[in-house]
């Protein structure tokens, strides 16, 4: 058995001997391929590594690499969807509560709807603030409907009203308006001094009327703009 000095002096001079191999082949002979077995046996390794690492390279641009490309577009597609998916998930999970409260809205504008007064109780609205009025000690100077006026989803009726009494029996008018089964708002409030225990206070109290049908009718003849 060769001593391990020996070993390596005997990989170095056929390394040696490669190289020179190598620097001694005339590049020119490659294009005789006929005389392949003639060519050095360094000189057939090194061609034969070459053409394996060319055709490595060529093997991965032409078809593993479209093959990752299109890997990596179906991963983006597939996050994609199951974002999509999630969403929708989260969507159909709170129907059932936005239904819920659709119907919560529907109820709640019902009652405000009853609340409201049709026409033909405008008479009756307006003799129940004249009797708040009066039993509050006030006196009337004026008590009169102006024209209704349309709104987006119902009719405002007006009514200016024109009291004469003090500052106390006013805020008793205010409080039973307030506490009607209609609903009655109260606006531009001006209070002038007639003497030391009179004063004379003009508002103008509004009532609304909600009328699916006139307001339908209202809103096809309305001109386009």
């Amino acid at each position: 058995m060769k001593p391990a000095s020996q070993r390596s002096e005997s990989k170095a001079l056929g390394l040696g001997e490669s190289v020179k191999a190598l620097l001694a082949f005339d590049v020119a002979d490659l294009n005789d391929l006929d005389a392949l077995a003639e060519w050095p046996a360094p000189v057939r390794s090194f061609v034969l590594a070459s053409l394996v690492l060319i055709s490595l390279g060529l093997g991965y641009w032409l078809f593993l690499n479209p093959m990752l490309n299109t890997l990596a577009e179906s991963a983006a597609q597939e996050t994609l969807l199951r974002s999509e998916l999630s969403m929708k998930a989260n969507m159909a999970a709170e129907l059932a509560l936005t239904r819920k409260q659709g119907e919560e809205l529907d109820k709640l504008f019902a009652r405000l709807v009853q609340q409201l007064p049709s026409t033909s109780e405008l008479p009756r609205l307006v003799d129940d603030i004249t009797d708040i009025g009066l039993g509050s000690g006030l006196g009337f100077e004026r008590l009169q409907l102006q024209d209704q006026a349309q709104r987006d989803f119902f009719f405002e009726l007006p009514i200016d009203v024109e009291l004469v009494g003090n500052y106390h029996d006013f805020g008793t008018f205010a409080g039973g308006v307030a506490s009607l089964g209609r609903i009655v708002t109260l606006h531009d409030f001006e209070i002038s001094i007639i003497d030391e225990s009179k004063l004379v206070m003009t508002l103008v109290a509004k009532t609304y009327r909600y009328d699916s049908r006139e307001m339908a009718t209202d809103l096809q003849g309305a001109p386009d703009e």
